[in-house]
């Protein structure tokens, strides 16, 4: 889960990857009693609790994105609880591997994405396609995700 501090302008000025427990004592939730959002942290679970969600999104991902890292502003549909939110955006030379039921592989790094990030390309000629206007990139029903991970589920292969 992300963390993001927010200034008093509603501006992402730190991104924590980690509950900010670390800071108990010079640290405020951005989310108030009321529902509304202020200066402090909130989680990207607290943007679907804005009163405009979807431009919220927007100008937390290109506010987060002045800080190193691009994000995306993402919708995961209607029935979703917290429908609005952001993600790190896939960036050329990411390494990644290809995920499946607990299942990954590694799949090279990212050589080449649309500019509209709907499609994201390997070194290995593998082609992810973004999922609608959420954070998740499919390959049929193999999930693109961060890092080179070899990994096998036991419980799949009764182990």
């Amino acid at each position: 889960m992300k963390y993001l501090k927010l200034n008093a302008a509603l501006e992402v000025i730190e991104i924590n990857n980690e509950y900010p427990i670390a800071q108990w004592g010079e640290w405020e939730w951005g989310r108030r009693e009321d529902g509304s959002i202020g200066a402090g942290w909130i989680s990207k679970q607290d943007i679907s609790q804005h009163p405009t969600p979807e431009i919220f999104s927007r100008h937390i991902a290109d506010s987060a994105s002045k800080l190193g890292d691009r994000y995306i502003a993402t919708d995961s549909g209607e029935p979703s609880r917290h429908r609005y939110s952001i993600a790190r955006a896939p960036a050329i030379g990411d390494p990644v591997s290809r995920s499946l039921r607990g299942d990954s592989c590694p799949c090279g790094v990212i050589v080449k994405i649309s500019k509209s990030f709907r499609r994201v390309e390997t070194s290995e000629g593998k082609a992810f396609y973004r999922q609608k206007q959420t954070g998740r990139w499919m390959q049929s029903r193999w999930s693109l995700i961060n890092g080179h991970r070899e990994e096998r589920n036991n419980h799949l292969v009764g182990g």
